[in-house]
């Protein structure tokens, strides 16, 4: 997690230096975003160990545009996210004796993502495929996922979709994260969360 996080941060720092080339064509959007990941995969051990976790969120979303090129466009997106949830298995201890036994555990938090960039290829086009990475800090109302962990947690994801744009400037996006929650061996332990988020996005105004 931790390389993903660096390299989001380089990828990101280098999008923003192409500002200087491109300052009479910049611009500014205003766009709104959700999505759900009805399961979690553990295929890959290292990025996440918690199986049947789903995840769900709503983000406002602030995007500047560094490059409009002919076919390339670059943006420096920022997210605000009001509302997110995650629900994941869990054991409980209950009973006289106490006895271990199957729960679900549903948390909800908060947060924003100020580290993205997205980059759109057929620029111009009214379909535009997409890919982007982005990290982001996620504070949930309780310790997530068991006790001894941490409120806080880091999310590192990289994704990609279609974005497609109207006459009038507005476009709709969907696509897909691969969405990581981790508290990064913060706490007495870090199972991690890979998510696979699909969304949906609607880019409302630009100025």
């Amino acid at each position: 997690m931790k390389r993903l996080l660096l390299t989001t941060s380089i990828i990101a720092v280098f999008a923003f230096g192409i500002v200087a080339q491109t300052s009479s064509d910049d611009k500014n959007e205003a766009s709104i975003w959700g999505g759900f990941s009805p399961d979690s995969m553990t295929a890959l051990k290292f990025a996440g160990n918690v199986p049947d976790a789903r995840f769900g969120l709503v983000a406002f979303r602030y995007a500047r545009r560094l490059k409009d090129g002919k076919d390339l466009k670059i943006r420096w997106t920022i997210d605000a996210i009001p509302a997110a949830f995650l629900s994941y298995p869990d054991v409980g201890l209950s009973g006289m004796p106490p006895t271990f036994h199957a729960i679900r555990e549903n948390r909800y938090a908060w947060g924003f993502t100020p580290l993205g960039a997205q980059f759109s290829f057929r620029n111009h086009k009214k379909y535009q495929p997409f890919v982007d990475i982005s990290a982001g800090l996620l504070f949930f109302r309780h310790i997530t996922p068991n006790f001894g962990d941490t409120k806080l947690n880091f999310t590192p994801n990289v994704g990609g979709g279609l974005e497609i744009v109207r006459p009038d400037g507005r476009s709709f996006t969907i696509g897909y994260k691969a969405f990581h929650i981790s508290n990064a061996n913060r706490g007495t332990s870090n199972p991690g969360f890979q998510n696979n988020l699909i969304y949906v996005g609607y880019k409302f105004h630009s100025w």
